[in-house]
């Protein structure tokens, strides 16, 4: 992935945080609260995920195609949901955080 470019993407995918101009086709992201700069396989994820038309809409104008490793990044936020979230466990500096007494 360290080839790929980087893209923002929304990971709240539904019409209330975007804004569409029919005539240019320009997307305006609305809600930021969501928002990060991804590799190009980790939007895809977010994008295709969805399985709705708004997202398949928002990938077109984007362009950001569907990646092969979907079923593994699917299964990959598996894991990441059952070991707790998204810290792995760690501390802000990446070491195990100390268990409470």
């Amino acid at each position: 992935m360290s080839h790929e470019r980087l893209v923002m993407i929304q990971q709240d995918i539904h019409p209330g945080n975007f804004l569409i101009d029919p005539e240019t086709g320009q997307v305006t992201i609305l809600d930021f609260s969501g928002v990060s700069s991804l590799p190009e396989t980790f939007a895809s994820y977010t994008l295709y995920a969805y399985r709705n038309d708004f997202a398949k809409s928002i990938s077109k104008i984007w362009e950001i195609k569907r990646r092969e490793n979907l079923v593994a990044m699917s299964e990959a936020r598996i894991i990441n949901f059952m070991s707790g979230g998204g810290d792995f466990g760690l501390d802000k500096d990446g070491f195990p955080k100390k268990k409470k007494a």
